[in-house]
């Protein structure tokens, strides 16, 4: 199970080293998996469209009553459509947050990014416990079908490693020498 959310979640931490730009964003692809299908399929040369406070008949309003709902501390909200649903970019707490809903407006997932300050300190500890001379320069908290995944980038004078730890247990390291 570790290795299947490893696996499900890579091509969405990759969009996020692509496109580091928050406000701006220019989605190529983006898929959540769902039971046996994707929610959000390959939206392959598209963008998502900004939807304006005022336009909201182009937001499905039960997404949007979720959201509401489930993101009292939400900032700086907006919305955006997808070929297959809807995404929130927002900030909670000072972390970008992005939460995305199917064309139905059920939550099919999350994303929220953390410098090493504002991550969760049992998921710095991990880290830290074995890898104590790298700095941790950025970590995502991917939440999908009830199961929560961390990806965290560290970097030493050789190179920089993504670590994936799933269930408090480090199951993946990639590895880039400078």
């Amino acid at each position: 199970m570790k290795k299947i959310i490893s696996i499900l979640a890579t091509p969405v931490i990759s969009l996020l080293f692509v496109n580091t730009s928050f406000c701006q964003v220019q989605q190529k692809h983006f898929t959540i998996p769902q039971s046996d299908s994707a929610l959000f399929a390959s939206n392959e040369g598209k963008s998502p469209v900004k939807v304006n406070t005022g336009e909201a008949d182009n937001i499905n309003s039960k997404a949007v009553r979720f959201f509401n709902r489930d993101f009292k501390n939400a900032e700086a909200v907006k919305w955006y459509k997808l070929e297959d649903g809807f995404v929130s970019y927002c900030s909670v707490s000072g972390n970008k947050t992005k939460v995305f809903y199917d064309k139905k407006g059920r939550w099919a997932g999350s994303i929220t990014s953390y410098n090493d300050k504002t991550m969760p300190r049992d998921v710095r500890a991990i880290v830290r416990s074995i890898y104590y001379d790298y700095n941790i320069t950025h970590a995502d908290e991917i939440i999908v079908d009830g199961k929560t995944m961390f990806k965290v980038n560290i970097e030493d004078e050789k190179g920089w490693k993504i670590i994936d730890i799933v269930d408090n247990e480090i199951v993946t390291t990639t590895e880039f020498k400078k």
